[in-house]
């Protein structure tokens, strides 16, 4: 890279690339904008691949999307718990989504929430899975900004990655985070947290998601 854009304010190794700032209030889809600032910017829309062919549920489904690569990026398995009963309290239908592969790493993650796991294949079996959903409960992670593109509203359980620069891209949307609580925040902590325990996504509520998901 000629240039480099870091998501965290790290340093650029010397030589390696001539480092571009970016405004802290920028989010993800204005990044081109650094490196070419005449260039016409608009969020992802991509509700044009959303299936036609859904059929209409009988109860408001809400997927829930646990897996993130990073360990830093994830929540207790208890929150998912509480997140998934207080969804069937509210008449909804709660279900999992995760990558090949992931389907045991996606129910440990969830607990004893008792969901069906769905697994999506390629990026068509996301948007399909995603398609059908009224909102979409995720972590940080890919799957959460193409739930966004496709038009599904998207509650975010945030935990270090800078704001709003990681945010979802598409309106309608929530962000539970305690990052002003949080001295180290944000970090864009993606491994090790024996320093830090996590200790932004460990701060998140059942009672705080459930209440973005009733008024979003």
């Amino acid at each position: 890279l000629t240039h480099y854009v870091t998501a965290n304010d790290c340093l650029v190794f010397p030589g390696a690339a001539r480092r571009r700032p970016v405004r802290r209030d920028v989010v993800r889809w204005c990044l081109n904008g650094v490196f070419a600032p005449d260039l016409p910017l608009s969020p992802p829309d991509l509700r044009f691949l959303r299936s036609a062919a859904v059929p209409e549920a009988t109860r408001p489904r809400v997927a829930l999307i646990p897996l993130s690569p990073w360990a830093g990026k994830r929540w207790r398995p208890e929150g998912w718990r509480d997140v998934a009963r207080g969804l069937r309290d509210r008449g909804a239908e709660p279900y999992a989504l995760c990558g090949p592969g992931e389907e045991d790493e996606a129910r440990a993650a969830l607990g004893d929430a008792g969901v069906p796991v769905r697994v999506c294949g390629d990026i068509a079996a996301w948007v399909g899975a995603l398609s059908g959903a009224s909102a979409a409960i995720a972590v940080n992670t890919g799957p959460m900004h193409v739930a966004s593109a496709i038009g599904v509203r998207v509650i975010l359980l945030e935990g270090s990655s800078r704001l709003p620069l990681w945010q979802p891209p598409c309106e309608p949307f929530a962000i539970v985070t305690h990052q002003a609580d949080i001295p180290c925040a944000p970090c864009h902590q993606v491994g090790d947290g024996r320093r830090c325990h996590f200790r932004c996504m460990a701060a998140i509520t059942a009672d705080e998601v459930l209440n973005a998901y009733d008024n979003t």
